[in-house]
């Protein structure tokens, strides 16, 4: 279990350094604001309008950029921080070893993911 706990963490830890990395500087700190216009046609992030950017995106995509801002990412890295370090901790009062592999079950592409953890 310890090993599955690690794995989860160092995802996390990848998702919020991905929040983070854009432009360069932490978008959390300086209060940016992702959202669409009314009609989703275009992609605005602090009041200035990225329509021509986005314009070969279809509806959807756009949608999934305006609802996964870096914001967004950094308060579900969060939460699920703290789901995978109560797991980690009451190990044995409920069922961690049912429900972790599933959360990592979402990194299965990734090099360090051990197939074993499915198992049960």
């Amino acid at each position: 279990m310890d090993e599955l706990v690690q794995f989860l963490r160092a995802r996390l830890d990848e998702g919020e350094k991905a929040a983070r990395s854009l432009d360069a500087k932490s978008w959390q700190d300086t209060g940016v604001d992702v959202s669409l216009t009314d009609d989703a046609s275009e992609l605005v992030a602090s009041g200035r309008v990225y329509g021509d950017l986005f314009e070969s995106l279809s509806t959807a995509e756009r949608e999934h950029i305006a609802r996964y801002d870096p914001e967004r990412a950094l308060a579900e890295v969060d939460a699920w921080r703290s789901v995978v370090d109560f797991a980690a901790t009451y190990e044995g009062s409920f069922h961690a070893s049912q429900f972790l592999p599933k959360l990592a079950a979402v990194y299965r592409d990734h090099p360090d993911f051990d197939a074993t953890w499915l198992e049960d």
